[in-house]
C-alpha cells in the first residue's frame, strides 16, 4: 500500500495498444465493438483531471493517491453544490467547468465496470459506496446549476431561479421519478434527456460494479482473469 502505484497514463495507454492488436492472446474474445469503446474510454481518461491527481500522488505511494482521490471526489462535491448556493452557475464559465467534471465523473464510473479486468479490484466496498454518494449528488447539482443557465424550468408559468428548486428538480429527474411540478423548457428537455440517460449508466453502472465486487471477496488484488505478469503487458491498475 505505501510503494509507489504505477504510471496510470503508461497502464492505460498500454491497455489501447492491445486492444488496437487484434492479434493480442489474452484478448481474442474481445470483438470490434468493445475494443472501439474501451480504446475511447482510455483515451478519455487520460484527458481528464482525475488522473493527473492520481499519477501525482501515485508517485508518492498507493495510499496517498487513494487518499488524495476520496480529497478530489469531496473537493468537487463541495464545488458543484457550492457553485449552485453562491449564484456562480450565471458564469459562462461554469458550463465548461460542468461539462469537464460531469465527464470526468462519468467517465470514470463506466470505467468501473469497462475496465474492470484492467483495474484492481476495491480496497473496500464500503469506501465505495460512500465516494458514489458523493458523485450522486455532485453530479445533480452540476445538472441543477446548467439548468439555472439556461433559464430552462418552469414552475407555476414562472422560471426556476431558486437553486433548491432546480437541484429538487435535478435529483427527482435523475431518480426518473418526476411529480410534475416543475418542468423543462427549451433546453432544459434536452438537458433532462442527457441527466436521464446519464442517471440510468449510472445506476446500471453501479449495480453491475457491485455485483462484481461481492463476487470478488478480496480486497485490493489483481482480477481472476488476470494473465502471468510476463504475459501481461498491460499492469493492472485501480483506485
Amino acid at each position: 500500500m505505501n510503494t509507489p502505484a504505477k504510471n496510470p497514463y503508461q497502464e492505460h495507454i498500454l491497455i489501447i495498444r492491445r486492444h488496437l492488436n487484434m492479434k493480442d492472446a489474452g484478448l481474442q474474445k474481445v470483438l470490434l465493438a468493445e475494443r472501439l469503446v474501451i480504446v475511447v474510454l482510455c483515451c478519455i481518461l487520460i484527458l481528464l483531471p482525475s488522473m493527473f491527481i492520481r499519477y501525482v500522488f501515485g508517485i508518492i505511494s498507493r495510499r496517498a493517491r487513494k487518499i488524495a482521490v476520496e480529497v478530489y471526489v469531496l473537493f468537487k462535491t463541495v464545488l458543484a453544490i457550492g457553485s449552485l448556493s453562491y449564484g456562480l452557475w450565471h458564469k459562462h464559465w461554469f458550463v465548461w467547468l460542468a461539462l469537464i467534471m460531469l465527464i470526468d465523473l462519468f467517465a470514470f464510473i463506466f470505467a468501473l465496470i469497462l475496465l474492470r479486468g484492467f483495474w484492481r479490484s476495491p480496497v473496500s466496498l464500503n469506501r465505495s459506496i460512500i465516494l458514489l454518494g458523493f458523485n450522486f449528488f455532485e453530479y445533480t447539482a452540476w445538472f441543477a446549476g446548467l439548468y439555472l443557465f439556461y433559464a430552462c424550468l418552469l414552475t407555476s408559468g414562472k422560471i426556476v431561479t431558486d437553486p433548491s428548486l432546480a437541484l429538487y428538480f435535478s435529483i427527482v429527474t435523475a431518480a426518473t421519478i418526476g411529480y410534475g411540478d416543475i418542468v423543462p423548457s427549451g433546453y432544459g428537455h434536452t438537458l433532462a434527456i442527457f441527466q436521464i440517460v446519464a442517471s440510468l449508466g449510472y445506476l446500471a453502472a453501479v449495480v453491475a460494479y457491485f455485483i462484481g465486487g461481492l463476487e470478488r471477496q478480496d480486497p485490493d488484488v489483481e482480477p481472476p482473469n488476470a494473465q502471468p505478469r510476463e504475459e501481461q503487458p498491460a499492469a493492472r491498475y485501480r483506485d
